[in-house]
């Protein structure tokens, strides 16, 4: 298996985390003696993915696959799904390191939270649009009025009026 592009984390980051003897204890699973790198990429890819899945709605991949606090997550993740892989019961202190990454994921899906040093795709400020909705064409799709699409001030009048041909008025 090869690893997603882009990895946000590498076989070398984990063995500097966990230790090159937690991966190949949670990888070796013939018991030959030498870690199985199909395994440790199998769990950085989940983890990847679940990086991608909380912060793809708001942050540029450029961004995202570079920050640090990212690249962190992501391997303290991989570690998570590495020791799980099998059935086996993940180390008490990595689940809750896992949970605790899990529950900031969420802030920062849910908008609570922002991530530090990621700018976001899209522009939060407020627009302004200049389509209208005519109330005498209920069935007609949006118009736009290229009249009054420029950055100069119009001079058209508004109508304020609250009354359309065939109302009772």
């Amino acid at each position: 298996m090869a690893l997603d592009s882009p990895a946000y984390t590498s076989i070398d980051n984990l063995e500097t985390v966990f230790g090159a003897d937690f991966v190949e204890e949670y990888s070796d699973h013939d018991d030959s003696g030498a870690r199985d790198d199909t395994s440790v990429e199998w769990a950085i890819n989940s983890a990847k993915g679940e990086m991608d899945f909380f912060l793809f709605e708001r942050y540029n991949a450029s961004d995202i696959s570079s920050n640090r606090l990212v690249i962190t997550w992501c391997t303290k993740l991989a570690g998570y799904f590495l020791a799980s892989q099998r059935g086996n019961e993940p180390p008490a202190w990595l689940t809750s390191e896992a949970e605790r990454i899990w529950n900031g994921l969420e802030q920062i899906l849910a908008r609570n939270r922002d991530l530090p040093g990621a700018s976001e795709a899209s522009d939060r400020r407020p627009t302004m649009s200049n389509r209208i909705i005519d109330r005498r064409y209920r069935q007609r799709t949006v118009r736009v009025t290229r009249q009054n699409s420029t950055d100069s001030p119009s001079v058209l009048r508004r109508d304020f009026s609250q009354s359309f041909p065939g109302s009772l008025e």
